[in-house]
């Protein structure tokens, strides 16, 4: 009985292929740890998932385009428990992301996608993620984020005491209750999904903790938590796919040099930056900047 096949060839091998009609059966073939192969600058392409966000009853997951230059009919979204995966969309998706509203709040669900090719081939499956969405009572008030790291008090480093009085002028009148990122780390979807509204400040211009948390944030916006981010160049750590998600439509302009003058309203009153808290070479403008271009509503323009 033949139990093995041996090939020999030299690196200009001939291109071998084989069909494959399920996820399924792809994942089970493998190569034989004990030789070699070679690909001859051929890689493995496979779907990336960048996101996979739970919040109130649904799930929603948001994913790169096959890097092949193949005719694709779209995409599918496979469910399970980590072990097992069952195709969950019933019809092939032609856009970059899917929510799964067939969900129970407090159970987990492990999530990957595949390409579809026009003949109804399917590629490898992406990386799988995890989610479990959560109720979102919003039974609290407001939620004071603190993110700002202790500076040494001179111009642009308030100390923490500083920025705690600042804000506490700010929303006085106002009940809130408070979580200090630098004492207790950053606060989870479910500290969030008890506060209709949260403010969260970053006010260190070099350091911006909203890199590690756009999924928590993305999260509590999808559960329609509304969220006041108060900081200085935090625009610059959105990541792609939050910014596709968040920001549609909407273009950050960032402004280096020293430029801006005021933040103005018909409602509110014209905001100026305090010069006692500025570099002298700043001539009383603000540097380091964003503007949100394509926004709508905006009720301070610069």
């Amino acid at each position: 009985m033949i139990d093995s096949l041996v090939v020999i060839a030299t690196p200009e091998w001939q291109e071998n292929y084989t069909t494959s009609s399920t996820a399924g059966q792809i994942t089970q073939v493998q190569i034989d740890p004990s030789n070699w192969v070679l690909l001859r600058q051929k890689s493995e392409i496979r779907m990336q998932l960048l996101s996979c966000l739970p919040y109130d009853g649904a799930v929603k997951l948001s994913w790169l385009p096959l890097a092949a230059d193949i005719p694709l009919a779209g995409y599918q979204v496979w469910r399970g428990d980590g072990a097992s995966f069952e195709l969950i969309s019933d019809a092939v998706i032609t856009g970059l992301d899917y929510t799964d509203s067939e969900v129970q709040n407090g159970t987990s669900y492990h999530y990957y996608v595949c390409a579809v090719d026009i003949e109804g081939y399917i590629s490898l499956p992406s990386n799988a993620m995890q989610a479990t969405p959560i109720d979102f009572p919003f039974d609290l008030g407001m939620l004071v984020v603190n993110e700002t790291r202790n500076g040494t008090g001179a111009a642009i480093a308030p100390t923490s005491a500083e920025v705690s009085a600042f804000y506490a002028a700010a929303l006085e009148g106002f009940s809130y209750s408070e979580w200090d990122y630098a004492m207790e780390g950053a606060p989870d979807l479910a500290k969030l999904s008890r506060h209709p509204l949260v403010l969260w400040h970053t006010d260190d211009f070099s350091e911006h903790l909203l890199l590690d948390n756009q999924d928590l944030i993305g999260s509590y916006v999808l559960s329609r938590g509304r969220i006041l981010i108060s900081g200085w160049k935090y625009p610059s750590v959105f990541s792609e796919a939050f910014s596709s998600q968040f920001l549609a439509g909407i273009v950050p302009m960032y402004y280096n040099s020293a430029v801006m003058i005021s933040l103005y309203s018909d409602t509110y009153p014209t905001l100026y930056p305090d010069p006692a808290k500025l570099a002298p070479a700043w001539n009383n403008m603000l540097p380091m900047s964003f503007t949100f271009e394509g926004a709508e509503d905006a009720f301070l323009p610069c």
